[in-house]
C-alpha cells in the first residue's frame, strides 16, 4: 500500500544498463547519472550508460532502465514522474521513469527507490514520504533500505520476514 506495507523482495538480479532520453533528457544528463550511482553505490549494484543505437541500425537496445525528461506540458497534470517496472519472478527486467523537465530535481531520487525496487511512501525522513526532508539525494535510511533490499543473504522472492530480519540485524549492528 501507500504507506509501505512490507511485500515480497523484488529487485534486480542483474546489473544495471541505463540511459536517459527523452524531449529533454540531455538537459538533465548529468545529475540523473549522479542520482543513479548513488543508489546502484547504496546497493552495491553496478551499472553503467548506455547509449541508444543509431536509429535504423540493426543494432539492439540493451539498456534495462531508462529515465525520460519531458518537457512539462507533455506529462498529465496530476503526473509529475511516475515509474513503471517490470518483473519476471520476482527479479525487475526493466523500469522506465518519466519526469517533466521541471521536476526531475523533486523526483529523480524518489522514483529510483521504486524503480530499485524499494514500494511504497513510508513517512519518515526517506526520499520516498511524500513530504519528504529533503529530495536532492538520497538519505541515511534511503541507504540503508537499498542496502538491506540488496543484502547477499536474501534472495528476490524473499519474504518480507527475511527482510525485516536482515533489516533488523543492519540497524542493530548500527547501535553497537
Amino acid at each position: 500500500d501507500q504507506r509501505g506495507s512490507p511485500q515480497v523482495l523484488t529487485r534486480w538480479d542483474e546489473p544495471l544498463r541505463f540511459r536517459v532520453g527523452g524531449p529533454q533528457g540531455a538537459r538533465h544528463r548529468a545529475a540523473i547519472a549522479a542520482a543513479v550511482g548513488r543508489a546502484v553505490e547504496a546497493a552495491g549494484l553496478a551499472a553503467s550508460e548506455v547509449t541508444l543505437p543509431p536509429s535504423g541500425s540493426a543494432a539492439k537496445d540493451t539498456t534495462n532502465l531508462a529515465l525520460l525528461v519531458f518537457d512539462d506540458e507533455d506529462l498529465d497534470d496530476h503526473t509529475p514522474c511516475d515509474a513503471q517496472l517490470q518483473t519476471l519472478d520476482a527479479s525487475l527486467s526493466y523500469a522506465r521513469i518519466r519526469m517533466r523537465t521541471s521536476q526531475v530535481w523533486d523526483c529523480v531520487n524518489h522514483e529510483l527507490m521504486h524503480a530499485m525496487g524499494v514500494p511504497g511512501h513510508p513517512s519518515g525522513k526517506t526520499v520516498l514520504s511524500y513530504f519528504p526532508w529533503r529530495q536532492d539525494k538520497l538519505l541515511d535510511l534511503d541507504r540503508l533500505l537499498l542496502s538491506v533490499w540488496y543484502d547477499r543473504a536474501l534472495q528476490s522472492g524473499a519474504s518480507p520476514f527475511e527482510v525485516l530480519w536482515i533489516g533488523g540485524q543492519r540497524i542493530a549492528g548500527q547501535s553497537a
